[in-house]
């Protein structure tokens, strides 16, 4: 959340090893305060283009036109969903390693108020995950799964059967 990345950014400030003046770390604070609470006006003030650096939109412009690489931006900054692999027993069968990807999502589900889709290679694919830390979500401390790209799973997959 942005108030996390505003606390977050002032407790740098104050651990820096340059002389920041407690009057300029109280500046900044106020400031991205400030932002956070007018992201609206913010958002209307700039487009997806200028979180991109000017070269690369030229480039993308000269190379897509203008419309296409105005998209291009605009995918590039989209979320993404996140997905997850499941942590299984060596030795598991196949019947075994679904039924924990299943239960894991269930839980995810039940516990964590997400919708997920299990992929077809037993990766969950978590398609609204919630505001927050991905540590706060079930199963993380415990080491049930982690992050990973579903296409990274199939070598593993491919060796294992």
């Amino acid at each position: 959340p942005a108030h996390a990345a505003v606390k977050e950014t002032v407790d740098l400030l104050r651990q820096s090893t340059t002389t920041i003046t407690p009057g300029k770390i109280k500046f900044v604070n106020a400031i991205l305060r400030r932002l956070t609470r007018e992201m609206d006006l913010v958002d209307s003030l700039s487009n997806v283009t200028d979180n991109m650096a000017p070269w690369l939109f030229q480039q993308l412009s000269r190379d897509w036109g203008r419309d296409r690489a105005t998209d291009i931006c605009q995918q590039a900054m989209a979320e993404r969903p996140r997905c997850l692999t499941v942590r299984t027993q060596p030795g598991n069968s196949a019947e075994e390693r679904r039924a924990t990807v299943q239960a894991v999502a269930q839980q995810l589900t039940q516990e964590g108020n997400m919708t997920v889709q299990i992929l077809p290679q037993h990766s969950i694919q978590v398609v609204t995950p919630p505001p927050g830390l991905i540590s706060h979500w079930p199963g993380y401390h415990e080491g049930q799964w982690w992050l990973q790209d579903p296409s990274a799973t199939i070598p593993a997959l491919a060796l294992h059967d």
